[in-house]
C-alpha cells in the first residue's frame, strides 16, 4: 500500500483545491477520512488560530473525528497545548497542529 503525506500550510487549502470550495478543517478531514482511516496519510498538519473559528470549525466536533479516524492530535511545538486560547476567537493563540496514526 502506497503511504501518503501531506503537508500544507491549511488542510482547508488541501481540500479546496481538490473541491473548488472553501472548506473547514473539519469538512477537510471528513473528505480525506477513508484514506485516513486506512492510514495512507502519515500526518496531517494544519494551522490553529482565530481563522480556525471564523470558519466555523468546531474544536470539540474535530477533535472527536480526529479521535474516531484512528489519528492523535498535538502541538508542532513539543509539549504545546492543544488549541492554546480555544475558548474564542477572541483568545485564539497561532499554532500549529499535527494529526498521526494512533498505532
Amino acid at each position: 500500500m502506497e503511504t501518503h503525506s501531506i503537508f500544507t500550510k491549511t488542510l482547508s487549502s488541501l481540500y479546496q483545491v481538490r473541491n473548488s470550495s472553501t472548506q473547514t478543517v473539519y469538512q477537510a478531514l471528513k473528505g480525506v477520512s477513508r484514506m485516513m482511516l486506512e492510514q495512507r496519510i502519515r500526518y496531517v498538519i494544519f494551522e490553529f488560530g482565530q481563522t480556525t473559528f471564523d470558519m466555523g470549525n468546531d474544536l470539540s466536533k474535530l477533535t472527536q473525528l480526529i479521535a474516531r479516524i484512528g489519528y492523535k492530535l498535538r502541538n508542532l511545538i513539543k509539549g504545546g497545548p492543544i488549541f492554546p486560547g480555544g475558548e474564542s476567537a477572541a483568545t485564539a493563540q497561532f499554532s500549529m497542529h499535527i494529526c498521526t496514526p494512533s498505532q
